[in-house]
């Protein structure tokens, strides 16, 4: 499976702040819901240029049920220097 991640936390601006991760599929036990979660777009969000994104996200689980669209505003502000 495909993930995003970190192994070192750090300001975002680090070029290795996010890596590419390949991990083993998970699988569901005892209460737990396995989902996926899908980017409608690709992620808008630039975070050398400051603005505003909207990021909309889609999840189903693994038995086929969908849930409600979700979207989440990101605000990149410019770095305090001092």
């Amino acid at each position: 499976m495909n993930a995003v991640g970190y192994k070192t936390p750090g300001p975002i601006e680090r070029d290795d702040s996010l890596i590419d991760i390949d991990l083993p599929m998970p699988e569901a036990t005892g209460h737990d819901i396995l989902v996926k979660v899908k980017a409608v777009s690709v992620n808008p969000v630039d975070t050398k240029i400051t603005g505003t994104y909207i990021v909309t996200y889609d999840v189903t689980d693994a038995s086929g049920n969908v849930a409600l669209q979700v979207t989440r505003t990101v605000i990149v502000t410019p770095p305090i220097i001092g």
